[in-house]
């Protein structure tokens, strides 16, 4: 399944990099690969954190 080899792929680079900055509409995505977040809406920051 494509996304799911997409996943791994980006984990298997965030953990080469050390750092990554992504953009996405996907909320579960972003749950599985990123420990930290900004939200956007109308290119204003309207919260931010860590999950």
């Amino acid at each position: 399944d494509f996304k799911r080899k997409a996943e791994m792929r980006l984990n298997s680079f965030i953990s080469k990099a050390g750092i990554m900055v992504m953009a996405t509409h996907d909320d579960e995505l972003a749950k599985s690969v990123c420990n930290k977040f900004i939200r956007l809406e109308h290119g204003e920051i309207v919260s931010k954190g860590g999950f």
